[in-house]
């Protein structure tokens, strides 16, 4: 008994070594499927690949004719290094796809290895480091053949992007191999033009006559010319449906049971898979029926849904017997069935017991949650109508996916559910607002997100797992976005601090927010204070650098620029790629950007106007637009630009700030700031600088307003107007009030009339 029960301890073990693979790679997609049936060799369609100088070749058919099949046998014959990448609906990401591209790339040519590394990051600097250095490799790299598999499941425009990239950059000699049931989104007509396309579809794919007649050969089958033709004229050749009749007809002769097969080859499918599923043992049927509602199995996951405990034994005689099985390690314990046979068995499920499906998923989800795999976990209680079990697992996923850079899986978890279920649970609301207002900056979905998530009623009630409580995370949540200014910020940083228990996760966050917020209200030596407590409470890494950088900025704003050149260096130390960040709802990455950005101009470092650059670019793709955020950058670049002479940049970059002013509302400390470098402009600009009385007056001199209108609108009496005007002659050297108005546009007093 005690064996066993070790037995079973190393079995959950493996199981979690294999969900780990949310993260970690998973060695059985960059290979091609070990199938375990004979196969019939298409050797004429491999010596065609072979030979052909193509770059791009696209095998395209429907499932079951032999894509992979083909492929596989290619590479194994190619004369040049081949890799291989099975794609799955997981690779919709980004930063998952480029993790398994760079590991099958690194078969076949150089690449560094700190790619794999920067793939690992947070925010990873995918245009500014990974795609360069990938680049770099395929310069370097010999002829070779890469295959990737099923590219119908990605339907990702930035992971087509790169793949087009990296067809765009392949060696002479080099070729790209694409196994789809649908039109890949590349330049197809343009590639086909330029004599550098291969392409292989349905009809190429169909068996021929010896070729079926050798694939039933092989299993032990024989036909007449007759039943052969039948067989071929019913299938069309298609591969799958003939070893599909092969199972179905069980050493039948084809006459007893080939002339009952009719329809489309869907239906046909169909028939003869309810035919093969009959054949096999009770048990067996309900276990195949049951386990389709997986897209992965192994015997634990699989005795949690059927509530058997032969599935490891299913599992082997499946496997063993060619029941369109694959494996999917090296082990035997994860297996998946062919994409073709888990629609045509959900199918039966559904026509046998059309209500268990939804008890299925549930099984599964539960299996999922309680390993920590949150994301299959969601996907599940979602196909079994269960939104209230899926809400709060969602919440933690969708956190998780962004913190391990992967954006796009946290968003495709969210669009699983509707708008009106989102609204139901308010832990889909909260995550809703976050991630669509705050992360992705959804343009249709963000400003009602962030609205909703910022008002909903919250009670007193904790999250789940002592991570804190709903009214804390509203009122960060609130207090990041600043809807109704700086000042309110801070109340609602210090309430949301007040409302968490120093035990609860989140409470590292609300020091986070509340130390911004202290900032921003011009209390820089509290700020410091909550920075430097947020730094002893926290070790994470991008936490401790967002504290790092901003006790840099405050340093350089008091003038310490010894302690702002150390503190910058140690937020580099932590987080090396956070300067390059220009990922747009990776806020995080704002003050590192302008810490780094201040200390290099201040140094007179080369790299200071690059790294400008940076920050305009940051700015500029931003998200969500938050009206503080621009004013701080916008006033710091200026004060950059400023500090270097540069009128012409400190100007313009003062004009941004102000016109962020009226949006911002309450703007704080940033108000003052923004006058202030202003005026330091004009009196760069002006040797007898304009009081903020002539400001005011200067301000109107382009209207059409007269003198008695402007002394109205000013509230001062006409006199003053007219001895503000005689002023404003005399400094800025002119004798009309033209003459004034394009004179302070020459000096940047101010705006060209298309910007005013």
């Amino acid at each position: 008994m005690a064996e066993a029960r070790g037995g079973t301890d190393r079995e959950e073990r493996r199981e979690l070594d294999q969900l780990a693979t949310t993260i970690r790679l998973r060695a059985s997609k960059l290979r091609p499927a070990r199938a375990h049936l004979e196969l019939v060799e298409r050797t004429g369609l491999v010596d065609s690949l072979v030979r052909s100088p193509a770059s791009l070749v696209v095998v395209s058919a429907p499932a079951g004719y032999g894509k992979s099949t083909l492929l596989g046998q290619w590479a194994d014959a190619v004369p040049v290094p081949a890799s291989w990448l099975q794609l799955d609906a997981a690779d919709n990401d980004p930063v998952v796809f480029l993790c398994y591209l760079t590991a099958a790339l690194s078969k076949v040519a150089p690449v560094d290895p700190t790619v794999a590394d920067l793939l690992q990051l947070q925010t990873p600097p995918i245009d500014e480091l990974i795609l360069p250095r990938l680049g770099d490799a395929l310069e370097a790299a010999q002829p070779f053949l890469l295959v990737l598999d099923d590219t119908h499941l990605v339907q990702s425009e930035a992971c087509w992007h790169h793949v087009a990239l990296l067809l765009e950059q392949l060696p002479p000699g080099a070729c790209l191999a694409l196994g789809t049931r649908t039109e890949a989104p590349l330049p197809i007509a343009r590639l086909r033009a330029a004599g550098r396309l291969a392409e292989l579809r349905l009809g190429d794919l169909r068996l021929t006559r010896a070729e079926a007649a050798e694939l039933l050969r092989l299993h032990g089958a024989e036909a007449g010319d007759e039943a052969l033709d039948g067989l071929l004229e019913l299938t069309e050749g298609w591969a799958t449906g003939v070893y599909l009749a092969l199972l179905a007809g069980d050493g039948r002769p084809a006459s007893q049971w080939l002339s009952h097969v009719h329809g489309d080859l869907h239906a046909i499918a169909g028939y003869l898979t309810a035919e093969v599923i009959e054949r096999q043992p009770a048990e067996l049927q309900e276990f195949l029926l049951r386990t389709s509602v997986l897209d992965q199995l192994c015997p634990s996951l699989c005795r949690a849904v059927t509530g058997t405990e032969d599935s490891h034994e299913h599992l082997a005689r499946l496997a063993r017997e060619n029941l369109f099985v694959t494996a999917l390690d090296d082990r035997g314990e994860w297996y998946r069935y062919h994409h073709l046979f888990a629609e045509l068995l959900a199918t039966q499920l559904e026509r046998r017991e059309p209500d268990e499906a939804p008890h299925l998923h549930a099984r599964a989800a539960e299996w999922y949650h309680s390993r920590g795999d949150d994301g299959r976990a969601v996907r599940h209680w979602v196909r079994a109508g269960d939104v209230e079990a899926a809400a709060w697992p969602a919440f933690l996923a969708v956190q998780d996916y962004v913190e391990h850079g992967q954006v796009e899986s946290a968003r495709r978890l969210l669009d699983t559910f509707t708008d009106a279920e989102l609204s139901r649970h308010l832990a889909l609301t909260m995550a809703a607002g976050w991630l669509y207002g705050t992360v992705i900056g959804d343009p249709s979905k963000g400003e009602r997100w962030r609205h909703a998530a910022c008002s909903v009623a919250v009670g007193a009630e904790c999250m789940p797992d002592d991570l804190g409580s709903w009214r804390a995370w509203q009122l960060g949540l609130r207090a990041f976005l600043a809807p109704d200014g700086v000042t309110r910020m801070f109340e609602d940083a210090e309430s949301g601090a007040a409302c968490e228990q120093p035990s609860f996760a989140h409470a590292v966050e609300s020091q986070r927010v509340l130390g911004v917020a202290t900032y921003l209200n011009g209390v820089p030596r509290r700020a410091s204070q909550a920075f430097h407590e947020l730094l002893r409470d926290s070790a994470d890494p991008v936490t401790r650098s967002y504290g790092l950088a901003f006790l840099s900025l405050i340093a350089a704003d008091e003038g310490r620029w010894d302690d702002a050149r150390d503190l910058d260096r140690q937020a580099l130390e932590l987080t090396p790629g956070m300067a390059l960040d220009l990922s747009p709802g990776m806020y995080m990455a704002m003050p590192m950007l302008l810490a780094h950005t201040r200390v290099l101009a201040a140094g007179a470092d080369p790299d200071w106007r690059q790294q400008v650059g940076s920050c305009e670019d940051y700015l500029a793709n931003m998200v969500p637009q938050i009206p503080w955020r621009i004013i701080l950058i916008c006033v710091v670049l200026g004060e950059i630009h400023l500090e270097h002479g540069e009128l012409d940049e400190a100007d313009r970059w003062a004009a941004r700030a102000e016109a962020q002013l009226p949006a911002g509302r309450d703007a704080g400390m940033l108000r003052g700031r923004v006058a202030r470098l202003r005026q330091a402009v004009e009196e760069l600009r002006m040797a007898d600088p304009l009081t903020s009385a002539e400001r005011r007056v200067l301000d109107l001199l382009p209207t059409q307003l007269s003198a008695p209108q402007i002394a109205a609108r000013l509230f001062v009496s006409g006199n003053t107007v007219k001895t503000h005007m005689s002023h404003l002659y005399a400094k800025l050297g002119v004798t009309t009030r033209t003459g004034a108005v394009e004179r302070a546009r020459e000096l940047g007093l101010l705006r060209p009339p298309e910007q005013s």
